[in-house]
């Protein structure tokens, strides 16, 4: 039979022995007990045998269960007839007998065997599947926890236990509820029937709660796993860490806020510009109208006296214009080198005398602090911040400290900052205001230097917001801090400036013994009563005055009049053509022609062209007479 397969030969060339068992025939090598399927004729034995050597895997799978357990009955059949044919016969079986008895007991044990390794192998399969899934379970990059219908915890995953900072077994068979904050578990419980009956395609955002009262942000999702026949479930709940979103959203949050703010800011400054230009307009008409009524003939003392409270009144309501134009970011700048601590020891007896005599001012000042800045805004800035400290402390005795000292911003944390600039030095000045009054609330921080924002009930709400329009020219930074009953502190920031101290100019030669000016003067301007007014002022200066109520105006007069012309007076905001268009022509024709810029606006509005002319100055509305002739004497001296 085996040189029937030359393509398949046998291990060694021996008798086979060919069995049919339950129909099913077998066959066996006698020395290598392996199991060969044999395909027979149907002739049966004949020589044309067609043996196919298969393996124990493919044999098994042509064995189904019952064949498998039919041969067991009937080995142990065999066994038995054996046994029984010798109780009759008392003849012990021959060893023909006991040969083939023990060849079929072989192949029953090998198909044991067979059977046997197979199981083992399905075994170690399934250990190994088992040990992947947990490995894939327990390690997972979110958290896993497998709930039953009451909510407690029967198997947890390590991303979990580490998520809440416990041991495995300080976390199986406790309520997941257990872990979540407070704030966030009235949210968990009230959903969580619903989202167990059915959580397919639904979530919850809440917060776990962890050691050191620290919080962690997640989103649950789920499915179920397994239901049995009394409707009891089990879910997989899937615990995703969400907390860098959710700081990513708040930071987006507070950055969309901050820029709500800023415009809402920006609109209130192009609102408080505005409503200073116009009022300063109004301001320049009653000063000028007293200052006339005053130098045009004798007037009683007492009628003089009116007409001084009339100008001192001015004077207060252009400090106010002043205070709205510096939130608007508009306020006249003139930089010098300044030493912070003299410059506040000499404002020393002004404070003093802006609050109340009760509260004491401790000085911590270090001598030889320099900043570029304007002196006098600098000065205002103190004032301000002293005179709300000293309001904010009780009735009774009361402590403002002032100190000064060299410092740096803080890196990393902004908490505190109402203002940070975009661009920073590396070194810089801090001028620090404390009182030990009430304090402010911390809902209010972020409103302190909003304008027309106070606490209190005669206050306009425009000295802190002046303050922080004028840190922002310098590129300061403001920070606050403050605790109710206990007080608060203001720390201004400035950069530190290297260069030296500027001496102080001598005062330019008083111009009373100098000739009368003569020629032709220019008024361009669009309010009516402030055109006579500098018309009068000018004649009585010497000039010949000539008038006119915008820049196209002015553009007629100078091409009918191109020689004649010694002085020119121009608003900046005029209607048809603005003082900047008209001063640009008028340079043109007469490089070398003073120029004096009339504006209810600041400095700061002026363009650059015009800053840098020589030839060229600049008197903010509401002015006195004597500040325009001392400006109209400076450029003809030059």
């Amino acid at each position: 039979i085996a040189q029937t397969i030359p393509t398949k030969p046998l291990p060694e060339a021996a008798p086979i022995r060919i069995l049919r068992i339950a129909d099913f025939p077998v066959g066996i090598h006698r020395k290598t007990c392996g199991i060969l399927a044999v395909k027979l004729p149907a002739d049966g034995f004949g020589s044309k045998m067609e043996i196919q050597a298969l393996k124990h895997s493919k044999l098994r799978s042509k064995m189904s269960k019952s064949k498998i357990d039919l041969l067991r009955a009937k080995a142990e059949e065999v066994v038995k007839s054996m046994d029984s044919a010798q109780q009759k016969t008392g003849k012990k079986p021959t060893a023909k007998e006991l040969a083939n008895l023990l060849s079929e007991l072989r192949i029953y044990q090998v198909e044991f065997e067979m059977q046997n390794e197979e199981l083992l192998r399905a075994r170690v399969e399934l250990e190994k599947n088992r040990d992947q899934y947990w490995q894939l379970f327990n390690h997972a990059p979110v958290g896993y926890v497998i709930l039953d219908c009451q909510g407690m915890i029967i198997k947890v995953n390590s991303t979990f236990t580490r998520m809440v900072d416990e041991a495995r077994e300080n976390v199986l068979g406790k309520a997941l509820a257990r872990f979540i904050c407070d704030r966030d578990q009235g949210v968990f419980l009230a959903r969580f029937k619903s989202f167990f009956a059915n959580p397919e395609g639904k979530s919850i955002e809440l917060r776990l709660r962890i050691k050191n009262n620290q919080e962690l942000w997640v989103l649950l999702t789920a499915t179920v796993i397994q239901q049995n026949q009394e409707g009891n479930q089990q879910i997989l709940v899937n615990i995703a860490n969400v907390t860098d979103k959710k700081i990513l959203e708040d930071e987006q949050k507070k950055l969309e806020e901050k820029v709500n703010h800023l415009q809402r800011l920006e609109s209130l400054g192009m609102l408080a510009g505005g409503i200073a230009h116009d009022f300063n307009n109004l301001l320049t008409i009653i000063r000028g109208n007293a200052e006339f009524s005053m130098i045009s003939g004798a007037m009683s003392p007492e009628v003089k006296k009116y007409q001084l409270e009339i100008i001192a009144a001015t004077d207060r309501a252009s400090k106010l214009t002043a205070q709205m134009l510096s939130y608007a970011g508009e306020g006249r700048v003139e930089l010098k080198t300044i030493d912070v601590s003299r410059e506040i020891e000499e404002l020393l007896p002004l404070i003093r005398s802006s609050i109340s005599s009760d509260h004491v001012i401790k000085l911590d000042l270090k001598p030889g602090i320099l900043v570029e800045c304007d002196p006098s805004q600098m000065q205002q800035v103190v004032l301000n911040t002293v005179v709300n400290a000293s309001e904010a402390i009780s009735e009774g005795n009361g402590e403002i400290s002032i100190a000064c000292y060299n410092s740096k911003l803080p890196t990393g944390s902004e908490k505190g900052f109402v203002y940070l600039p975009d661009e920073r030095a590396s070194h810089y000045v801090c001028v620090e205001i404390g009182d030990n009054g009430a304090g402010i609330p911390e809902n209010m921080l972020a409103k302190v230097c909003d304008p027309f924002f106070s606490t209190k009930f005669t206050g306009r709400g425009l000295g802190m917001a002046a303050a922080l329009g004028i840190l922002k020219r310098h590129k300061g930074a403001l920070h606050i801090e403050s605790t109710l009953q206990s007080g608060s502190i203001f720390r201004y920031f400035l950069p530190q400036s290297e260069k030296a101290l500027q001496k102080p100019i001598d005062n330019l030669t008083d111009n009373k013994d100098e000739e009368p000016f003569k020629g032709t003067a220019l008024i361009t301007e669009d309010e009516p009563i402030i055109r006579r007014l500098m018309e009068n002022f000018l004649h009585n200066l010497g000039f010949d005055v000539v008038c006119v109520e915008n820049g196209l105006e002015g553009v007629k007069f100078l091409k009918k009049n191109p020689e004649n012309l010694a002085l020119a007076i121009i608003d900046m905001v005029m209607p048809e053509m603005n003082g900047k268009d008209f001063f640009l022509l008028l340079r043109r024709r007469f490089a070398e022609v003073p120029v004096v810029f009339c504006s209810g606006y600041s400095f700061e509005f002026v363009p650059e062209e015009i800053r840098h002319d020589p030839n060229a100055a600049f008197v903010q509305k509401p002015f006195s007479w004597k500040s325009i002739e001392k400006e109209i004497f400076r450029l003809y001296k030059r």
